[in-house]
């Protein structure tokens, strides 16, 4: 590599690291400082468009990727969440692509979203649930995107192996439910850290429980889908959250 390369690489570093974008957190209730999204990182994105069923699961890791290289606050990453992923996805596409998308002839403002984030109460809808029967107790919460990842990667591997739809939509359906449930308890004194233990001993606990329970964790998941479906949709348009945002 020569020097004029080598100048010219390590001054885009320079700028790149003293300019920011402020994006709002929900979890946190503020807006942190980010590293702007590369070319190199949106390259990274367009290149796996989803075309299986691992699709979703590959852009949610790469934009994990993302926030994890790109955040500048001296903040535990393992505080930043799901709900902020998208808060995340939704700002980097504005300065990325610009903030109008164009859905079945609608342009549809990205702004309004972005906004909406910023009146989201994150504690009182997301915050730590605890859900409890006369047997069982279960802490619920949303997934951090270190735990996120970790559940994504294994599911992955899961689906690689899947021979039917209906195998990998019942690994899909595990896989979601895992990603929310912090500990298990029975009968009061047997608890199970399932955020620390492996994908097989958390999938025998979960898949053992009577179902009369785990409908409530399934209606926690609905209202953060709910809330997450009404911040994603204007003017009667859901904007689907994916890849394809970034072309």
């Amino acid at each position: 590599m020569s020097e004029e390369v080598k100048s010219v690489l390590e001054r885009l570093k320079e700028i790149n690291e003293s300019k920011s974008n402020n994006i709002y957190l929900p979890s946190i209730g503020k807006k942190c400082k980010f590293s702007p999204f590369t070319l190199k990182q949106q390259k990274d994105l367009l290149s796996k468009l989803p075309d299986d069923a691992t699709g979703i699961l590959d852009f949610n890791n790469n934009f994990n990727s993302i926030i994890t290289d790109n955040c500048r606050e001296d903040i535990s990453l393992d505080s930043i969440n799901n709900f902020d992923r998208l808060s995340v996805i939704v700002n980097y596409r504005m300065n990325a692509v610009g903030s109008t998308l164009e859905v079945n002839e609608k342009k549809i403002n990205l702004g309004n979203i972005s906004k909406a984030f910023e009146s989201t109460n994150f504690d009182k809808i997301f915050g730590e649930k605890e859900i409890k029967t006369a047997n069982y107790k279960a802490i619920i919460q949303m997934p951090s995107l270190s735990y996120d990842h970790k559940i994504n990667v294994s599911t992955t591997f899961k689906l690689k192996k899947a021979k039917k739809q209906q195998e990998i939509i019942a690994e899909l359906f595990v896989a979601e439910v895992l990603k929310y449930v912090k500990s298990v308890t029975v009968d009061e004194d047997n608890t199970m850290d399932m955020v620390n233990s492996s994908y097989e001993e958390k999938t025998n606990v979960i898949e053992l429980l009577p179902n009369s329970f785990t409908k409530k964790i399934f209606d926690f998941i609905a209202s953060v889908k709910t809330v997450e479906d009404k911040i994603t949709t204007v003017d009667d348009t859901k904007i689907d959250i994916s890849n394809e945002l970034f072309g």
